[in-house]
């Protein structure tokens, strides 16, 4: 239509067609040239999309509108590769509701975990940090560095510090062992789970989400001491600004490790127990308690529990309870049970990232929650019968690669299989205890 316009006007004027034939010609050289560029820029730009979003599932549930509720990971096989497997491609696995409740941040994410390496993780607090959400990470020094070079820092942290997210590590000997966030300081999510490809698809562990503004100031205030004040080493006795909250029809008690008075409130509760004592434990030294759950089956209650196999060792409580007339068993996952549960009376569930043992309380950083609910101890019910379930049915379990596994000399007989003997009168516990 242009060129038909040109000859009309410009029929009887050579000169005047071939200048008008060139300005068209550059001007479409001009526009080409820019749609190039955009289309280049569209391309970086999904190229920078792609890489922070590595590994995010692309299907991620609703939260649910519940003030509290509990998520769990699906691998009750033997094998870990199973139950990779399965829990990467089960919609609704702990994993999924970890990412979830990232992503819903819109102002703050603070985050205090004792190691973090899975990609759809470290990919979600990238995402959330490019979306102008303030994301600040506490973790143990130690699982800052490179495996194999020690002397170089993990991929997971170097992508967190590329997106500008800080990282404040322990520089400690005891463990930086919490498993927390606090989101939009409305927010806690806090459990047994590590952000690690193990942690979240090969071990039984749990995660715990609820929606308080009050706890939320309780698991800040921790978290500043961490991240400001660089406090890893104060006892956290006296410091929880609101030791027990209200969430609807809940009661929820706070504790902070080290020497924050945790053992004291666990003990507290298994001595007034009247009907029952479950237990899920990944290491489970502690002979104070073991006593007391020993007395309560002597009164008639029913006391039993769950042990990882792998420290099922000398310091273990578990032969003691054994002989005691306790039903204790091993577990069935070639990986860890990694939850440190107990579940009194079918109502009040003891949870966090506190093992029961000496290091947990006196040393490490650790969150540990006493919630009485009796419908939110349900879903801790059915996880603890699953488990249960596992440890009878499941057997023949070959050895598995983790550090709580096998400890010292790599030649050294792995924990998992030392059952020959037990010493409880010693106070010093190797930390390979705690490790997870």
């Amino acid at each position: 239509m242009i060129i038909f316009i040109v000859d009309y006007l410009f029929m009887k004027s050579n000169k005047m067609k071939k200048l008008f034939s060139l300005f068209l010609t550059v001007s479409l050289i001009s526009a080409c040239n820019s749609m190039s560029n955009q289309n280049l820029d569209t391309q970086n730009d999904m190229t920078n999309i792609s890489s922070s979003t590595k590994g995010i599932p692309s299907v991620l549930p609703n939260l649910p509108d519940a003030q509290l509720f509990s998520t769990f990971s699906n691998s009750y096989k033997i094998l870990a590769e199973d139950n990779e497997r399965i829990a990467r491609a089960d919609s609704k696995n702990n994993d999924k509701y970890f990412v979830k409740t990232i992503l819903s941040a819109k102002q703050t994410l603070d985050c205090a975990f004792f190691d973090i390496q899975e990609d759809e993780i470290v990919s979600a607090l990238v995402m959330s940090k490019q979306k102008g959400v303030n994301v600040r990470v506490v973790t143990d020094s130690d699982n800052m560095k490179d495996k194999v070079d020690p002397t170089l820092k993990r991929e997971s942290i170097l992508r967190l510090l590329e997106a500008g997210i800080e990282v404040v590590g322990d520089n400690r000997g005891p463990f930086m062992h919490h498993k927390f966030m606090v989101i939009d300081k409305k927010i806690v999510w806090h459990g047994a789970t590590n952000p690690t490809t193990k942690g979240m698809f090969h071990h039984n562990s749990n995660s715990v989400f609820i929606r308080s503004e009050a706890l939320a100031k309780n698991f800040s205030d921790e978290f500043n001491r961490m991240f400001e004040k660089k406090d890893f080493a104060t006892p956290r006795k006296g410091t929880v600004s609101s030791p027990i909250v209200n969430v609807g029809d809940t009661t929820i008690k706070t504790f902070f490790s080290p020497a924050g008075g945790t053992k004291e409130g666990i003990i507290a509760e298994l001595s007034n127990a009247k009907k029952s004592i479950k237990f899920m434990a990944f290491s489970f030294t502690d002979v104070d308690m073991a006593n007391i759950m020993i007395a309560k089956r002597k009164s008639g209650l029913k006391v039993e529990g769950v042990y990882d196999e792998c420290l099922n060792g000398k310091y273990s409580t578990y032969k003691l309870l054994l002989s005691s007339g306790v039903q204790v068993m091993t577990d069935g996952n070639q990986a860890l049970l990694h939850s440190k549960t107990m579940i009194i009376d079918d109502k009040v569930v003891i949870n966090g990232s506190f093992n029961f043992s000496k290091n947990a309380e006196l040393n490490n950083n650790e969150d540990t929650l006493i919630i009485t609910s009796s419908s939110f101890a349900q879903n801790f019910l059915k996880e603890y019968a699953r488990i249960k379930d596992m440890a009878i049915k499941n057997t023949d379990i070959p050895p598995y690669d983790h550090p709580a596994c096998s400890h010292g000399d790599p030649s050294e007989t792995p924990v998992n299989t030392n059952k020959n003997s037990i010493n409880l009168s010693t106070n010093e516990v190797p930390y390979f205890y705690d490790r997870d």
